[in-house]
């Protein structure tokens, strides 16, 4: 994985700032990212109130979301 980033939900959830900015192809993520992105969201909204527009900045982890790479997909049994 040379020159390729490997990001958890802590360290991919403050860069979404800056998706412009990555080339996704580069990026793998976890298989639960994508679930606790999701829920990092709705706290941020919810709960603490610190976002306003949870719908764009979900859409904007959704782009990193289709280009990036899953790892440790889990099996459904």
């Amino acid at each position: 994985m040379k020159d390729r980033f490997l990001f958890d939900t802590s360290a991919l959830y403050p860069v979404l700032n800056y998706i412009d900015e990555i080339d996704v192809s580069r990026v793998h993520i976890l298989s639960l990212t994508f679930y606790e992105v999701g829920n990092v969201i709705w706290r941020e909204f919810s709960v603490r109130k610190k976002i306003v527009d949870p719908i764009s900045l979900a859409k904007l982890f959704q782009k990193i979301h289709e280009g990036a790479q899953s790892v440790g997909r889990p099996s459904i049994r």
